[in-house]
């Protein structure tokens, strides 16, 4: 991995999460105050816009750091949820 992108490094870690964990998705992201950015992922697309943290569900799991599982997330009353409905 040395000198591979943090790109082509995030999608290998993604990968290798979903496989240790037995899980459909992964994903990987950067975040700072304000937006989360997508890095790499398995089981989904990747082609996404930043994902603002701000006054959102995903910014307050963020920031208290912990687990974002819903059975049917486009019914939450957030603005993130077609954003995230939509990574599958």
């Amino acid at each position: 991995l040395s000198g591979a992108s943090l790109d082509k490094v995030s999608k290998k870690l993604a990968r290798q999460i979903a496989i240790r964990f037995g899980a459909d998705v992964a994903i990987v992201a950067t975040t700072d105050e304000l937006q989360l950015t997508i890095r790499g992922t398995f089981g989904v697309h990747s082609d996404m816009p930043p994902l603002p943290l701000q006054g959102s569900l995903l910014g307050r799991t963020l920031r208290l750091g912990g687990i974002l599982m819903h059975e049917d997330i486009r019914s939450l009353n957030d603005p993130d949820a077609a954003i995230l409905a939509a990574i599958g």
